[in-house]
């Protein structure tokens, strides 16, 4: 399962620190980002699939919890809450009769008592949920 965002723990970065050359800091972080947004493990140096290693289960149980809340009764009844109240339009460009996505306007990864509350979600279309999350 892809994601947009996790939570980059203050471990992660002690764990980088401990490894001497820049060039095992760097491939570890990179590691650490792409298994948490896109569930991959990618070639790194000795010494960071090491520490790598040592972070894996704590990245594991992140990205299992993340799918858990999302799979739940209570996170579909706020995704077609959200719906409902939109009039399944999108909020940002009108389209209606299009794919919509229930979006957390304060992000989902750092508020989660926020995460089933109506009030911070918002119905956008496809196209409209790619350009909030990439800025644009």
């Amino acid at each position: 399962m892809e994601r947009n965002s996790f939570t980059f723990y203050a471990s992660y970065w002690d764990a980088a620190k401990k490894l001497k050359r820049i060039n095992d800091r760097l491939s570890l972080i990179e590691a650490i980002c792409e298994y948490a947004l896109n569930g991959k493990e990618i070639a790194m140096t000795d010494a960071a699939a090491k520490m790598f290693a040592t972070l894996k289960p704590t990245l594991d149980y992140e990205r299992r919890s993340a799918a858990d809340i999302r799979r739940s009764t209570e996170y579909k009844e706020w995704r077609n809450a959200v719906f409902r109240r939109d009039d399944y339009t999108c909020q940002r460009c009108g389209s209606r009769g299009v794919k919509v996505n229930a979006h957390h306007i304060k992000p989902f990864a750092y508020y989660h008592d926020l995460r089933t509350d109506v009030d911070n979600g918002i119905t956008l279309c496809v196209a409209c949920h790619k350009a909030v999350h990439h800025g644009t």
